[in-house]
């Protein structure tokens, strides 16, 4: 019976300069990577945010709707979200809740409806009033504005990355991305 050849090459491996090499190419491709990714991560957090506060203010209507009374949502005071901060800011997160004296604030015997938790990391969150009533109509309650602006902005923001949320007076919401503040 007849043996097989063996071959006579040798498996050499990679040199230190092809190692070399690839690495740089490797460091090159993270340095490029890395700044749009983390662009990217905070444009896609300002999306989950606004869509959360959208779904928070769409939450309120339909509960003022259907209760046929008065629901407020508000920027949360703390991480304990069961109370209204009464600042524009609502970082922290925000609450809506069943508001029978339409004062803003929850108070005892009205109900908690849904707690949101704010979106954290750096993200802004800021509101044009520190909470938002809808009326037994589904209507926003004015307190005087025609108009509320939520403006959300990621750390780092450069560029159209914000996003400014419009709530009317009808009690509906319309996004939209603007330039970094």
């Amino acid at each position: 019976m007849m043996r097989p050849m063996k071959s006579r090459t040798k498996n050499r491996g990679v040199t230190l300069l092809e190692l070399m090499m690839a690495l740089g190419v490797l460091a090159i491709l993270i340095a490029v990577a890395v700044p749009s990714f983390r662009s990217f991560s905070g444009s896609s957090r300002a999306t989950t945010a606004n869509n959360n506060l959208v779904t928070a203010l769409a939450l309120a209507r339909s509960e003022a709707l259907r209760r046929g009374n008065f629901v407020s949502v508000c920027g949360a005071e703390d991480e304990a979200m069961d109370a209204c901060s009464g600042a524009e800011d609502w970082s922290t997160g925000w609450i809506a809740f069943l508001d029978n004296n339409n004062d803003g604030v929850i108070d005892a015997g009205e109900d908690l409806l849904q707690v949101f938790v704010g979106p954290g990391a750096g993200l802004e969150v800021t509101a044009g009033l520190p909470s938002v009533a809808y009326n037994s109509m589904g209507m926003m309650v004015p307190n005087g504005e025609t108009l509320v602006e939520f403006e959300i902005v990621p750390p780092e923001c450069t560029g159209q990355r914000a996003i400014q949320a419009t709530l009317n007076t009808a009690g509906t919401v319309r996004s939209a991305r603007v330039a970094c503040p």
